[in-house]
């Protein structure tokens, strides 16, 4: 599969003493202050139209922050690294207070694999609403002083999470510029993630669990139709073909977001089902990136709206 590629995104915000012994962080910007007037993503994010610019040519769905009031856009860029023959694109976008705390939160592609190296001493599953996921997000931290591999300077992090072209990780280390923001921080960021293009709100259904698919399926040859590539992979049930409905939710640049629903399918638990399908346009067409279920269940053998979750 393609090389996945970083995002890096550095904020923070108001930070408490936990149970777990997270020292209070001295930077206390407070709310985010509250515009006269609406502003667009990037304005919330701190970027001006070049920013912008350059984030929204690199042809993927983008995510942004919204900065926290006391924190300052250090810097935004954008880039993209060859691989596989394809460009894949990576950004990073900067904050830091005026105390020299920093956060990042970093994105990549396929490739860079979805888990800590090192298992953090602290760590909770955090909600990341705007940003469509195959589950919560993992938020690991250390404590300053503390012996524990990876950890010892008080650093902050995520997994990789998200269920499109670019997975995205928030992380908090110290530097000789920066010391590390505090979990609460890196949670209230993370949180506040949402397409840099609102039209991309219209991909995100939820949470979806995850479905083995991508490029190199031999069964999902690509094509010029991101509908009929998806509806080739994901129209049919074991039990065989079902009349399938295809829409996209959202095509962006050289990504598409097509959703195939199979209603009333044979099963005993499974009342409808409809998978979410990532494709990414190559020089040969239409390729399934990734992919992401939800189901209905029959009465009586669970939920009655669309879940992640699984029928019993």
């Amino acid at each position: 599969m393609p090389a996945r590629f970083l995002l890096i995104a550095l904020v923070g915000l108001a930070a408490c003493t936990t149970d777990s012994g997270v020292p209070p962080d001295p930077d206390q910007p407070g709310d985010t202050a509250a515009a006269e007037a609406p502003v667009s993503r990037a304005e919330a994010a701190g970027l001006d139209r070049e920013q912008a610019d350059a984030l929204t040519a690199l042809g993927v769905p983008i995510y942004v922050p919204t900065m926290p009031a006391g924190w300052t856009l250090v810097s935004a860029t954008a880039d993209s690294t060859v691989g596989g023959g394809t460009a894949w694109p990576e950004y990073e976008i900067a904050y830091r207070t005026d105390r020299g705390t920093c956060l990042s939160l970093v994105g990549a592609s396929e490739g860079l694999g979805d888990v800590m190296v090192q298992d953090p001493p602290y760590e909770r599953n955090v909600r990341v609403a705007g940003v469509p996921m195959h589950g919560p997000a993992r938020l690991g931290w250390g404590v300053a002083g503390e012996r524990a591999e990876g950890w010892e300077d008080g650093r902050v992090a995520t997994e990789w999470f998200g269920a499109d072209v670019l997975a995205v990780r928030a992380e908090a280390s110290r530097t000789d510029e920066c010391q590390p923001a505090s979990p609460e921080a890196v949670e209230t960021l993370v949180g506040s993630l949402r397409p840099l293009d609102p039209a991309d709100d219209a991909a995100n259904v939820g949470a979806v669990s995850f479905v083995e698919a991508g490029e190199d399926t031999a069964e999902t040859p690509p094509g010029p139709d991101p509908e009929a590539v998806a509806r080739d992979a994901f129209g049919t049930t074991e039990e065989g073909q079902l009349p399938a409905i295809v829409e996209t939710l959202r095509q962006h640049g050289r990504v598409a977001v097509v959703m195939v629903t199979l209603a009333d399918a044979a099963d005993d638990s499974v009342r409808d089902q409809r998978t979410r399908v990532v494709l990414v346009r190559r020089a040969d067409g239409w390729h399934v990136h990734a992919a992401g279920q939800q189901v209905r269940c029959q009465s009586g053998r669970g939920h009655a709206d669309w879940s992640a979750e699984f029928c019993v």
